[in-house]
């Protein structure tokens, strides 16, 4: 647990621009850009490379592969080090797994190290020719541009499936008041939640992902366990409104309730009161419509979490993770120690 945490947190720092760290009101392509996170407490400062990003979306140049391989060639020393990489929804350590594994999510109690899922190569679901996130979030980021704060739908924006997680129960209650008529005045408002099935089959329901840019407000749940559109939601420049999760993706440590999206309470996976968290999350969600409806700039807290997700996710962001994980695991991996525990346990197992 303390590796998963201790490897998000040094990404984050350790991917920022040289130099200072820059506060809020300084950002990338016009953007405000937040502190990525507080400076740690840690008593030792884990040793952290220094990555220079290219703007949001831009692809990079071959420079940050090069320099993070030739980092990676000079750390291992010729040495093999073997990942193992499972794609499951969930963290399999947790299950009593000897195999450190390298997960689409995190979640308290367990060992696996979170890393990019596959929806940052390929999501199917979004029905693109190219899915890819870095082609998504360069589409996503000029739709935001082009349809001003003002001249977006005053909607709570969400697309999913409802057939998994806490969506079976929390969503059919939300959509209840707008079948009642009372989601303007309970929400402030109008809900623009919709089921698309699973895999996005039902195509009478879909909408393209750049279009959800067409509203001021988003819903994100959890899905089966965690669920990929957070990224998109937050790259749209909308507010957020965010149910906390269990299950968790790699960047989300660096994201701030309050900062970069709204927390709402949480919420029961499988089985919660869908009315009484409607009635206890209405009103949060209501002052924060009320507090931004009828502004003509886009909201400092939704353009906090698309300016985050745009520079933290980019190619290079991604590369820096990916070597910063690995040269975390690789401590652990050629730890001496280690080595020899197993060889005390075959051993033990042998005389047994």
């Amino acid at each position: 647990q303390r590796v998963v945490w201790e490897t998000c947190e040094c990404v984050w720092q350790a991917c920022r621009p040289d130099g200072p760290r820059p506060g809020a009101g300084e950002g990338v392509a016009g953007r405000p850009r937040q502190p990525l996170l507080p400076p740690t407490t840690r008593s030792t400062p884990l040793p952290a490379p220094t990555c220079t990003h290219n703007p949001p979306h831009m692809h990079p140049s071959p420079a940050h592969h090069q320099r993070h391989s030739a980092a990676l060639h000079a750390l291992l020393g010729g040495r093999e080090l073997r990942l193992v990489i499972e794609t499951e929804d969930f963290p399999m350590t947790s299950q009593g797994k000897r195999l450190p594994a390298f997960a689409m999510c995190w979640e308290q109690h367990s060992i696996d190290i979170p890393i990019p899922d596959f929806t940052f190569k390929c999501y199917p679901e979004a029905k693109y020719t190219n899915t890819s996130w870095a082609e998504m979030a360069a589409l996503i980021d000029h739709r935001s541009q082009m349809v001003g704060w003002d001249r977006r739908a005053n909607a709570i924006f969400q697309r999913s499936n409802w057939g998994v997680g806490p969506r079976r129960s929390l969503l059919p209650a939300l959509v209840q008041l707008r079948k009642e008529g009372r989601d303007e005045a309970e929400l402030g408002a109008r809900l623009d939640v919709e089921d698309t099935e699973f895999v996005a089959s039902n195509a009478a329901r879909f909408e393209w992902v750049d279009t959800w840019c067409n509203s001021k407000y988003m819903l994100h749940t959890a899905g089966f366990s965690y669920s990929a559109a957070l990224k998109y939601r937050l790259a749209c420049g909308a507010l957020v409104f965010k149910v906390p999760s269990k299950w968790v993706e790699f960047y989300e440590p660096g994201l701030e309730a309050g900062v970069h999206y709204v927390e709402l309470p949480p919420y029961e996976h499988e089985g919660g009161d869908a009315q009484r968290y409607v009635q206890e999350a209405a009103p949060l969600i209501k002052q924060a419509v009320v507090d931004t409806l009828g502004g003509t700039e886009v909201p400092e807290i939704a353009a906090n979490g698309q300016a985050w997700a745009l520079h933290n996710l980019s190619e290079e962001g991604l590369s820096c993770y990916w070597y910063a994980a690995i040269k975390r695991y690789a401590e652990i991996y050629f730890d001496p120690r280690g080595e020899e525990a197993e060889k005390a346990e075959v051993a033990a197992q042998d005389d047994a």
